[in-house]
């Protein structure tokens, strides 16, 4: 198939769905509208989604796969690092939000 008839095809597949809108988007992007001029700066939203992720990704998640390795056993070594990976992960976001919205 040529490459000139897949661009039309795709173009007159996809131009109904990106010109159609429905209620909900149009409600939907008043109120992101709405949160973006509420919001002062940038730098929040991006400081509130750095604190959860990055405690996320260093510990919980880790901590959580070393609990789901050991069975969810605490006795175990695996368990109770796991443990305090996941402990500290809650702690460190709770801070980062904390230190975020205040």
């Amino acid at each position: 198939m040529p490459a000139c008839r897949l661009t039309s095809l795709w173009l007159s597949n996809t131009s109904g769905c990106l010109s159609a809108t429905t209620a909900t988007q149009t409600q939907a992007t008043e109120a992101l509208l709405h949160v973006a001029l509420q919001v002062p700066s940038i730098w929040e939203p991006l400081q509130l989604v750095g604190a959860t992720a990055g405690a996320a990704i260093a510990f919980i998640l880790p901590g959580a796969l070393a609990l789901s390795l050991s069975g969810w056993r605490l006795c175990s070594g695996g368990g109770a690092g796991g443990l305090l990976l996941v402990a500290v992960g809650l702690l460190l976001a709770s801070t980062g939000i904390a230190g975020t919205v205040a």
